[in-house]
């Protein structure tokens, strides 16, 4: 296998992106057939739970289903999930999987005990079969575990840092939650 000549990316395909289209139409229907608040202190904390709190963990895992990203560089691995990105060196790699609904799982060696970072589900396999696309997770693992054992075929130092994710669901999910906090107050 030659060298990888730049930082490998992987971001989430059609299917996380439909997932969190649906996920935020969902948002929109709850606040729009949500009830607003009862009187009273109680019925205030009660309708920011439901008609603000529940909506918003929706558009967080929105956010986790369209926004995953993996990049693989000089560094280490780079796995964004959600809002945050969590990076892993190289040295601290034990070994790499592929999960059973087409994500990666990293096991890192932690102060006490194995620590694991992954990135979000991709698919469900079965979805790949029906849709005539191969599950390619399988392949990103094998990829990361040759470069975790051959550092010599790891990106060159001074490769330019990828885009993890786009942005775009971050808004669109944060759009969604203020029409639905909007919707049901009214």
């Amino acid at each position: 296998m030659p060298p990888v000549e730049g930082p490998l990316v992987w971001r989430a395909g059609w299917t996380g992106w439909i997932a969190a289209l649906l996920l935020s139409c969902h948002i929109v229907q709850y606040g729009l057939f949500g009830s607003p608040a009862a009187p009273g202190f109680l019925g205030g904390l009660k309708w920011l739970a439901l008609q603000a709190g529940v909506p918003l963990l929706w558009a967080y895992f929105a956010c986790v289903a369209a926004n995953w990203s993996a990049v693989a560089d000089q560094h280490g691995v780079h796995v964004r999930m959600g809002w945050t990105t969590r990076s892993v060196p190289w040295q601290r790699i034990k070994r790499v999987e592929a999960g059973n609904v087409g994500q990666l799982l990293i096991v890192v060696s932690g102060r006490h005990a194995d620590e694991y970072v992954s990135t979000a589900p991709s698919a469900l396999p079965s979805v790949h079969r029906l849709a005539w696309v191969p599950d390619r997770a399988g392949e990103r693992a094998d990829l990361l575990t040759i470069l975790v054992h051959h550092p010599h075929l790891r990106p060159a130092a001074g490769t330019a840092r990828a885009r993890m994710a786009h942005p775009w669901m971050t808004w669109l999910a944060g759009a969604c939650w203020a029409v639905s906090v909007f919707a049901a107050w009214t």
